[in-house]
């Protein structure tokens, strides 16, 4: 069997095994030398000269005029991540912003280099830092845009995955692919961006573009050279530099066997979900209500759930397993407005055979927080369904406008 087509748990543990393998053979802990009043540009500079061998290495902490030396079983070097992990995620710095989805994901700064001019070194140290959590086995609180963990893994980037990075420009590219455009739409083979601090910039999406009008016969070009663009081409050296930090750590052929959605799991840790609070701050749509028989099994479905499937669950139908600070309560849709979790009811249309109820799956609305879940006949033809629709990577598989 092929280890890409095994359950998350059995990929971790050959994962595991495999970050022993790369692992160098007994050398001494490589000493990392630090100023408290300097931490972030000693931290640069100290982990941007390290070889290969010596990331993959057991590190230990010196600060400048403390006795303490070592890593106090761990605590010194998770002090370390979660102080640099702040500081390359501060939105002030200029690296990283959150996507325009929402503000629970960080994407790639387009503008990166005007705020920090050694930025493509940052990334490069981002990419590292990140890498040598994941070989350590400590999750970091920054949760990355799916586009990203999906360059990642070099999984091609879909229509699709807009959404998850600026809902109003998917929805636009949705409308333009399905529509006529003539007379309506007066877009060239160009974008043009604004900027209240950084000031104006035009790109072509393919030579002398600005000059070529999009039509209904090359809308499509135009639609697939904008994705390119807007999830890579934009950020090309940035990308580049961050990837290839990361990948110096672990190889990229060891990430492929993760899906993206594992990828985040893996890299930010399994979220603690309580199933009381998103119960309560559920709103159910059509015939259900909270007492209806069909929400009832729902949440019996839900409760039985270990804290991996609650997170493929979440992230099935919000596009992310983060949970807000603030709870469920604190949901938002696709633009940032507060949206609470929403169960609509839906007809079943699965047939009866040999006694057996087929499956039919549930369908998520990612942008609005919203599950189409079936008037199902029986809580076990529920959870199959369910269960089903959650391993089938089918993440924002209906995407409504």
């Amino acid at each position: 069997m092929c280890i890409r087509d095994s359950s998350f748990t059995d990929k971790k543990l050959w994962f595991q095994q495999e970050l022993l393998r790369i692992r160098p053979p007994q050398i001494a802990p490589t000493e990392i030398h630090l100023r408290r009043s300097e931490l972030t540009h000693d931290s640069w500079n100290q982990v941007a000269a390290l070889t290969v061998d010596q990331m993959r290495s057991d590190w230990t902490f010196q600060f400048a005029g403390e006795t303490n030396t070592g890593d106090d079983a761990g605590g010194v070097t998770k002090e370390w991540f979660e102080i640099m992990t702040k500081e390359v995620f501060n939105q002030e710095i200029g690296l990283f912003k959150f996507t325009e989805a929402h503000n629970l994901a960080y994407q790639i700064n387009e503008y990166s280099d005007y705020f920090q001019p050694q930025h493509l070194v940052w990334f490069k140290f981002t990419g590292r830092m990140m890498a040598k959590a994941l070989l350590e086995g400590l999750p970091l609180k920054a949760h990355l845009a799916q586009t990203l963990y999906k360059h990642m893994l070099q999984i091609p980037v879909k229509l699709e995955d807009l959404a998850g990075i600026d809902l109003e420009v998917y929805q636009s590219m949705s409308w333009m692919k399905d529509n006529p455009i003539e007379n309506v739409l007066f877009n060239t083979f160009s974008v043009s961006l604004t900027h209240e601090i950084c000031g104006d910039r035009e790109f072509e999406l393919k030579p002398g573009g600005k000059d070529m009008d999009v039509t209904d016969d090359n809308k499509h070009e135009y639609i697939n050279l904008y994705l390119e663009w807007r999830v890579y081409g934009n950020r090309k050296a940035q990308i580049k530099a961050f990837l290839g930090g990361f990948w110096e750590v672990i190889p990229v052929e060891m990430l492929k066997v993760f899906d993206w959605q594992q990828l985040e799991l893996l890299m930010c840790g399994m979220p603690e979900i309580d199933v009381k609070d998103w119960r309560a701050n559920t709103h159910y749509s059509g015939e259900y209500h909270h007492k209806h028989k069909v929400i009832t099994m729902f949440w019996k479905v839900v409760e039985e759930m270990d804290q991996e499937d609650r997170s493929k669950l979440l992230q099935f139908v919000t596009s992310s397993s983060v949970v807000p600070v603030g709870g469920f309560s604190q949901l938002q849709a696709g633009q940032g407005e507060p949206c609470k979790f929403v169960i609509e009811c839906v007809p079943y249309n699965g047939k009866k055979t040999n006694g057996q109820w087929s499956n039919q799956l549930p369908k998520a609305h990612t942008c609005f927080n919203r599950l189409d879940l079936p008037l199902y006949p029986s809580q076990e033809i529920l959870k199959s369904s369910l269960l089903i629709a959650l391993q089938t990577e089918a993440i924002g598989f209906t995407m409504e406008e």
